[in-house]
């Protein structure tokens, strides 16, 4: 009986999951005790993107990820597997899933884009879904003629596809600076350390389970320089966002901030800070957002921050900063977006087109 019943079960998870089902997802110790050979994690980047056969090397792996595990060569959902060029060609019980030169019309593309929650859609609901660019791949790859053997750079892509395309031989390739920093991690910290600093009431705790990164917020109520100062010398490869808005942050405590290497994010609206501590910044090459709002800092403060490399907002309203130096700023540093308490939009010809609009404060 229990051997009929181990045999009926695998049998039938076969039918459901596909016949690696006990195995595919295995922890790698396991697999390598029983001698099952263990898989390179993760996708395999394209060396030579133009010579790169697009069905056999973008297409083809996309389905086996997502699609082959209900349609291959022992497992035919709906009369329909997906494992070679002749079974795709082929299609289902309810023909074609293909439309060359029209992903619009391919049962396949359909399907993919009905609900999640309806019985047609594919993946089913349960499975792992297709991304956004590997549907976009899809797509692209049936709108240029689904061909078998041609190879990238024989086929038409516009902006969006190449962008996407570039992410198979370089998938750092669309990701800025900070975001590629904050992805590969840092460094782990000293766990007594962190505790020792919750245990004082200091609330720092690290932005997420999976990573090093540390967050810290200061209050009033909080010797915030001498703090800071601190956690400069604990955590000054960890820290990466800090917000002590609203505190008695001072320009020394701007000094210590300027420790912490891989800062991406101050909030320091309503301080005492001046153009003088920002001269302590200069050197935060990820510092991606800076809040300023209700300080003292000028038009010369600006000068300090011109060179910060991934500077992309600064939050600048009730301060002595002038349209015109926001401007002339924006124009230097290439920001994306100086906060006056004004909408201040870069043309294309680098002029500025400055739109007041309502602030509350």
């Amino acid at each position: 009986m229990m051997l009929l019943l181990g045999g009926a079960g695998h049998y039938g998870g076969s039918l459901t999951h596909g016949s690696t089902f006990l195995t595919q997802y295995m922890p790698d110790t396991m697999k390598k005790l029983a001698g099952i050979p263990v898989e390179e994690k993760g996708p395999k980047l394209i060396e030579n993107l133009d010579e790169a056969v697009v069905y056999v090397d973008i297409i083809h792996p996309i389905m086996e990820q997502r699609c082959n595990s209900c349609h291959n060569a022992s497992k035919k959902k709906g009369d329909l597997q997906m494992h070679t060029k002749e079974a795709l060609l082929k299609g289902g019980e309810n023909g074609a899933i293909l439309e060359p030169g029209s992903a619009a019309e391919s049962e396949l593309i359909k399907r993919v884009h009905l609900e999640e929650n309806h019985d047609d859609h594919m993946p089913p609901k349960g499975k792992s879904q297709l991304t956004d660019d590997q549907v976009l791949l899809l797509e692209w790859w049936i709108n240029e003629g689904a061909s078998f053997d041609k190879k990238v750079a024989e086929l038409q892509a516009d902006e969006e596809v190449k962008t996407v395309l570039l992410t198979l031989s370089d998938p750092n390739a669309n990701k800025s600076a900070v975001e590629i920093l904050l992805a590969e991690g840092t460094t782990p910290f000293d766990e007594e350390k962190l505790n020792a600093y919750v245990s004082e009431g200091i609330a720092i705790k690290r932005l997420s389970n999976e990573d090093n990164w540390l967050q810290v917020t200061l209050y009033r109520k909080d010797s915030v320089d001498a703090l800071l100062g601190r956690l400069a010398t604990d955590f000054p490869d960890q820290i990466t966002w800090v917000d002590v808005k609203d505190t008695q942050l001072s320009d020394v405590g701007l000094e210590a901030v300027g420790k912490f290497k891989n800062l991406t994010r101050l909030r320091a609206e309503k301080t005492a800070v001046t153009d003088a501590g920002l001269t302590h910044l200069a050197g935060l090459s990820f510092l991606e957002s800076l809040n300023l709002y209700g300080t003292k800092i000028t038009d010369t403060g600006l000068d300090h921050l011109s060179k910060l490399p991934n500077l992309r907002r600064l939050y600048a309203w009730d301060t002595e900063v002038s349209k015109e130096g926001a401007t002339k700023f924006m124009e230097e540093a290439s920001l994306i977006e100086v906060n006056l308490g004004y909408e201040v939009n870069m043309i294309d010809s680098l002029t500025v087109e400055v739109k007041p609009i309502a602030v509350s404060n």
